[in-house]
């Protein structure tokens, strides 16, 4: 069974202490799981898609993924709570759809680079992601890949790079 460190939420494997934090681990079967553990990984894949977001080789986990997508879209979801509670004739509404924007635009590049990264984690070029912007074959495209990024990836290395479930 997997473990994780209560403090730090790296995985372990039959060390004494955490690696990334110093955390003494216990010798245990049952996995450590918490609260704590995927507010870190989540923070953790959010900041690694900024880090990354230039970078269109290489490959993604599917961890990675759905983390760094969940913390984008509460990230959405909290504007949309903010826009909501400004009001609409309300001159704040204006610098939240403002903020909204920018956040959007700012974070489009790095999503899609993400997204690169998990096809190719999945032997699939992330080229067709393209293919999404064709009017009605895009949508059946779209769904497509979605179905896509909830797939296990290639196991060990392929033609994009290594294994990141060895990594992350």
């Amino acid at each position: 069974m997997k473990m994780y460190c209560t403090k730090c939420g790296r995985e372990v494997q039959d060390e004494k202490f955490c690696v990334n934090c110093g955390q003494p681990i216990e010798n245990n079967s049952e996995t450590i799981y918490n609260c704590r553990t995927v507010v870190y990984k989540a923070v953790n894949a959010y900041k690694e898609m900024f880090c990354k977001c230039l970078q269109f080789d290489g490959r993604s986990s599917r961890s990675e993924f759905w983390y760094a997508m969940a913390v984008n879209e509460i990230i959405r979801i909290l504007f949309f709570i903010l826009l909501r509670l400004s009001g609409s004739d309300n001159p704040v509404a204006y610098i939240v759809i403002v903020i909204v924007y920018l956040y959007n635009w700012s974070v489009s590049i790095p999503e899609i680079a993400l997204q690169v990264r998990r096809l190719h984690d999945l032997g699939v070029s992330g080229k067709c992601i393209w293919l999404c912007l064709i009017p009605i074959f895009g949508l059946i495209e779209a769904c497509y890949i979605l179905y896509l990024f909830f797939l296990d990836g290639q196991p060990g290395e392929n033609q994009y790079g290594d294994n990141p479930k060895e990594s992350y």
